[in-house]
């Protein structure tokens, strides 16, 4: 069977910032059309692409971001696909719906699924949206979409369907177990090296991103990860470590795990793996501050490790406490010290606008950044994920903007205790307290080894100039 994945159909300019940066910022704030602040390939289509063509299908992906209306048509004539696949986030859902019922319009036989976060978490309500919606795939689709396309007439758990004007009852799927049994996902539909990640996520390029677990074990509120924690081998890993600087010269990567140390012995070993075969790369992970000791940090320094990215999301205990962070302010001012005394770089992400946060509360978040030594800090609005405990405490309230809003660079969720103003101004002046201050410049400047790290750090600089005052 022949399918098309896509991604919602939009004006790379949608990508940039609405809320920090003015205007059109110049060409040197994008590189081939694409946003300072990185695009990616959705890898989990790419996952679900190499699965369907491990089991005989044909499986092809255009990315609605670097696709016109005209051109989307046109491939989709020329493919002739039995199934298109839409997957979208939450801010773009209402673009992906439009874009299906475009293709619906000019192809009125043709059959659409949708997957990805949002329909995850609000399946019934995706199903709903459109008419032109045929089937929706929850969470992890590797097993229940061999399952669909071989028996589409029947039950599949995971699948919600329509019955008539209905739903069809549905039951929920439980996720891939065995990761290894999966194949790499199939980075062919779009090299590499038509996509580059952020700045902050990269020394060298072309770039990749690595899977070597999936789920996270712990309960924040703002999350909508699975709490099933799986990993892969070892083994697995340095296999597609391999075949991803052979075929495609990769020489950084970032693994994109929610938490890469949960499992000490693990990465202790892939560590040690990397190490003995002195792999020419580059790599960044994320972590928890309270997971991490000297002999990990050394060992991820010695493997090629760089950089890890803490979500520290804020300077007020209390807060959290009720985002069930599950941390404290002590365990993060250590873990960057830990970091740091590794040689390793830190980056922080934080939170402003969270429910009842004061504006003198975010205010202590932006100095206890500040008193950090973090090599970058990222600064957000408060995003209530559709699937998450903090979207079913604030999708009443009129604070919560929607889902379009839902964009680390946008406003989703202004707190009763501010005003939507004071909360934009709030995450512009974090960025300029952090990034416009002579001793942070010359530290950074003090890191360029290279004229990749001096164009990352240009890209930074210009977005920085563009800040709305």
């Amino acid at each position: 069977m022949r399918l098309l994945f896509i991604t919602p159909l939009i004006d790379p300019w949608e990508l940039k910032s609405p809320v920090l940066t003015r205007g059109r910022p110049p060409l040197g704030l994008f590189v081939k059309m694409l946003p300072l602040t990185g695009h990616q390939p959705p890898y989990g289509v790419l996952y679900l692409i190499a699965v369907l063509k491990r089991a005989g299908h044909e499986a092809r992906f255009i990315d609605g971001t670097l696709t016109t209306h005209d051109e989307l048509l046109r491939a989709i004539a020329e493919y002739a696909p039995a199934w298109v696949g839409l997957s979208s986030t939450s801010r773009y859902w209402r673009a992906g719906v439009a874009t299906i019922e475009l293709i619906r319009r000019a192809f009125p036989a043709l059959k659409i699924m949708v997957g990805g976060s949002h329909a995850s978490a609000l399946p019934e309500e995706a199903l709903a949206d459109s008419p032109a919606i045929d089937a929706v795939f929850v969470g992890e689709a590797e097993e229940s979409l061999l399952e669909f396309l071989a028996a589409p007439e029947k039950a599949i758990p995971g699948v919600v369907r329509r019955a008539n004007d209905a739903v069809h009852p549905w039951t929920p799927r439980p996720s891939p177990q065995r990761l290894d049994d999966l194949p790499f996902p199939d980075r062919s539909q779009y090299p590499p090296r038509r996509y580059r990640p952020s700045p902050l996520f990269y020394k060298r390029l072309p770039h990749t991103a690595l899977f070597g677990s999936r789920g996270c074990p712990y309960g924040c509120s703002f999350c909508h990860s699975n709490r099933d924690v799986r990993f892969r081998g070892v083994d697995h890993v340095m296999e597609e470590i391999r075949a991803t600087q052979r075929d495609l010269g990769i020489r950084e990567y970032t693994f994109y795990d929610e938490t890469i140390t949960i499992r000490r012995p693990w990465i202790l070993d892939l560590c040690e793996r990397m190490r003995q075969a002195a792999l020419p790369i580059g790599w960044s992970a994320n972590a928890r501050v309270d997971g991490l000791d000297r002999e990990v940090l050394a060992a991820m320094k010695a493997a090629g490790c760089w950089k890890l990215l803490f979500g520290l999301e804020s300077g007020v205990q209390k807060h959290l406490d009720a985002l069930c962070k599950g941390q404290t302010l002590e365990a993060a001012r250590e873990g960057v010290r830990l970091t740091n005394e590794a040689g390793l770089e830190a980056e922080g992400c934080f939170m402003l606008g969270i429910p009842d946060e004061t504006p003198d509360e975010a205010r202590r978040t932006i100095r206890f950044a500040l008193e950090l030594p973090l090599a970058y800090a990222g600064f957000s609005n408060l995003m209530p994920f559709p699937g998450t405990a903090i979207f079913e405490r604030v999708r009443g309230e009129p604070g919560f903007q929607g889902y379009d809003h839902l964009h680390f660079q946008d406003l989703a969720y202004v707190p009763r205790t501010m005003t939507r103003d004071q909360l934009a101004s709030l995450l512009r002046t974090a960025y300029r307290r952090f990034y416009v201050r002579p001793s942070y410049w010359w530290s950074r400047l003090r890191t360029i080894r290279t004229l990749t790290d001096a164009v990352r750090h240009l890209r930074g600089l210009i977005y920085v100039a563009f800040l709305r005052r």
